[in-house]
């Protein structure tokens, strides 16, 4: 049995599992999907921690389509800035990824 809520447009679902709650995050209309790849001992904290991955993923996002706008309207980025910008975005993406896999958020 699952639990959904929705949060910024996207869907959460909390699944029951035999050891606690997982969850799992979709954005329907980009085809974006998120998972904590991890149990939680209660509802609240796997929600808590799908909000803060919705967050997370959104501010990236922000911050991406902020610098491709930069870099078009030529805002004093160079290619390089922008790049080392893009490539921070993505690492920042992937520590949170981590963070949560391997349990230190939980």
């Amino acid at each position: 049995m699952s639990t959904l809520q929705k949060y910024h447009g996207w869907m959460i679902s909390i699944i029951d599992e035999p050891i606690g709650f997982s969850f799992y995050c979709c954005f329907p209309l980009k085809r974006i999907a998120l998972d904590g790849c991890q149990i939680y001992s209660t509802q609240e904290r796997a929600l808590a921690i799908a909000k803060d991955r919705i967050d997370l993923a959104l501010a990236c996002l922000a911050l991406m389509n902020f610098l491709n706008e930069a870099k078009q309207r030529l805002y004093y980025l160079s290619s390089q800035e922008h790049e080392v910008l893009s490539y921070y975005l993505i690492d920042l993406a992937q520590f949170q990824k981590q963070d949560t896999v391997w349990g230190m958020g939980s």
